[in-house]
């Protein structure tokens, strides 16, 4: 009982993470975004020939 509770916390803490990473990997290398997505949030920030994602609080502080 106690390895199958440990297993399960295991996989719901993890999976978030995993899907986060999975999904931002797609984006990365380009794999098009869902039709009905409403917004991009990475569409400005991020630049696809060097890999680098521009963080918008940089331009507020000198």
């Amino acid at each position: 009982m106690p390895r199958t509770l440990a297993i399960i916390l295991f996989i719901l803490l993890t999976a978030p993470v995993a899907a986060h990473a999975i999904g931002r990997a797609a984006y990365f290398v380009g794999v098009p975004l869902w039709d009905k997505m409403l917004k991009d949030d990475l569409k400005d920030r991020y630049d696809p020939d060097t890999h680098i994602l521009h963080n918008p609080d940089d331009d507020k502080h000198p």
